[in-house]
């Protein structure tokens, strides 16, 4: 409950690009659950209080400010797609909520490291190529150590309040993988959301015009094989500067399929399979399809939630709610 000192009773902790958006949209309408409206963008991280005499950016209290309104009988949940990636987050919340319960949700790293390029670059510059992007910025390949992330919180948290699924086998059938996770949260594992087998979006204003739609069909055209050279030929001319810096962002990359050349592939690959095959031991689990590249999942209807209400589009009665 919101008034007791130990208010939070889950976390999901990333990784990035693996399904945050859909995790809360779902969490969000299930009855026992409440999720904020936003996901946290790192309060245990670079926001946490800082020590007596430095400045603070924030407390506790203030923290719990984003679970006001929630039911009085409803456990309280925060996704935070990338306190995976800060070891200090794990021991912080360690010591607020040592009852805690971690929930991570792991993509097939190359997948991933691509999947934030192409959103990077709808938000900021960036190189032109996920190739040049990972030698301008080689950081980024941290965030797919996934076994060197996880370890923190296997050391601050027990084993059994630790869910971690493969974003591959999740999303491949949510209607399996779901209830799965409810029950790991201790709530009705009979609740089935409308948002089951569709893609969640995130918006900050209207979902897209019939325009809007026409344009992506059109850009997702473009992905097709036989429009490889077009998409080549874009490339050189939207990585020039000024006036068609727009267009960059705007038709260009964002929208087309990235891939990775064969060679580089081969390379990043080979450092990340020690990692892998520490990953495999510590969760008990084969991850021998990650290591070749995974098929696209079948979404194609995408729902586009604006997140600044709190609340879900209500959604038929048969559908929200349980089964009997």
């Amino acid at each position: 409950m919101l008034a007791e000192p130990q208010f939070l009773d889950f976390v999901h902790i990333g990784g990035p690009r693996a399904g945050s958006a859909w995790l809360s949209a779902v969490l969000r309408g299930h009855p026992d659950v409440f999720v904020p409206p936003a996901k946290d963008r790192g309060f245990f991280g670079d926001r946490y209080p800082a020590r007596p005499g430095f400045a603070r950016i924030g407390s506790l209290e203030d923290y719990r400010r984003r679970f006001e309104g929630a039911p009085s009988n409803a456990i309280l949940g925060d996704v935070s797609p990338f306190h995976m990636a800060d070891p200090n987050c794990a021991a912080r919340l360690g010591r607020h909520f040592p009852d805690l319960k971690v929930v991570a949700i792991l993509r097939q790293p190359l997948d991933m490291l691509v999947s934030l390029y192409r959103h990077l670059r709808r938000r900021e510059r960036r190189a032109a190529t996920f190739e040049a992007e990972i030698e301008a910025r080689p950081h980024l390949l941290d965030l797919a150590y996934y076994h060197r992330l996880l370890t923190p919180w296997f050391d601050c948290f027990p084993r059994e309040r630790i869910f971690v699924g493969i974003y591959e086998d999740f999303f491949a059938d949510e209607r399996r993988s779901l209830p799965d996770l409810l029950r790991f949260l201790a709530v009705n594992d009979r609740f089935r959301s409308p948002l089951i087998g569709r893609k969640v979006g995130l918006s900050t204003g209207a979902p897209p015009s019939r325009i809007g739609r026409l344009r992506g069909d059109v850009l997702r055209l473009a992905q097709s094989p036989v429009m490889r050279p077009v998409r080549g030929a874009l490339e050189t001319l939207c990585a020039e500067p000024a006036p068609l810096r727009g267009v960059r962002r705007r038709f260009a990359t964002d929208h087309l399929a990235e891939t990775i050349d064969p060679a580089l592939r081969r390379d990043l690959m080979t450092r990340l399979t020690p990692d892998i095959r520490r990953l495999e031991g510590l969760l008990g689990r084969d991850l021998a399809r990650w290591r070749e590249p995974a098929p696209a999942l079948a979404h194609d209807n995408v729902v586009w939630l604006d997140l600044r209400p709190r609340r879900l589009p209500a959604p038929t009665s048969s559908l929200q709610g349980t089964d009997a």
